[in-house]
């Protein structure tokens, strides 16, 4: 059943789903536990120095030394949703200088004057924690689910971010609205000059 209002922006059939395959087990590789006592885990990135950072979906970035040791305090905790779905604590990234540029990037659902946003900051390291926040972009479109939340640095240094479309799928139609587009910022959270669309941080839509 197709689920789009009309107009849709559809055309033809929609593909067909590939087959599912379950392999039990595999030669040649072997699952073993490494950590435990992680909740929802939904990101994480290795550090050049080593460690390693994740993010827990309620509010928490952890930090496993390069010894494979979780450290037993956050990283940094964040007020974030938790009424479940797909928002809270979602993408990490770390600055592509770190730790030299002190900088993890973050994205999370937060509450702004009673409704969800979803907001993207970076937060500076010191002293192995997390220290002061910016935020970089705010106020993107949230809801309980279709949240987005992926954040990647690019070959040219820029930030890459991932907007769901907050369950209003047709701004994503268009350049009026973040809502399930690719935004590319500077590490700074400034609008690139090169961007297609001048000051605008839509990459893509």
């Amino acid at each position: 059943p197709r689920i789009f209002p009309t107009p849709r922006p559809i055309v033809g059939d929609l593909p067909a789903s590939p087959a599912e395959q379950y392999l039990p087990s595999r030669a040649g590789i072997r699952v073993e536990t490494w950590q435990e006592g992680l909740e929802a885990i939904w990101s994480l990135q290795f550090a050049a120095d080593g460690r390693l950072f994740l993010t827990e979906k309620f509010g928490r970035v952890r930090v496993v030394s390069p010894a494979g040791q979780l450290q037993p305090a956050p990283w940094i905790a964040i007020d974030v949703m938790r009424e479940g779905g797909e928002g809270g604590l979602m993408g990490l990234a770390l600055h592509p200088g770190f730790p030299r540029e002190p900088w993890v990037y973050l994205m999370y659902t937060a509450y702004q004057q009673g409704r969800p946003v979803n907001r993207v900051s970076r937060v500076r390291e010191a002293e192995g924690r997390g220290a002061s926040e910016q935020i970089l972009l705010d106020d993107l479109p949230a809801a309980l689910n279709h949240n987005g939340g992926r954040l990647i640095f690019g070959p040219d240094g820029m930030l890459y971010v991932s907007a769901g479309d907050g369950y209003h799928s047709m701004d994503a139609q268009g350049l009026s609205s973040a809502g399930g587009a690719i935004l590319r910022t500077t590490p700074e959270g400034r609008v690139p000059p090169d961007n297609p669309w001048p000051a605008n941080p839509i990459w893509a839509y």
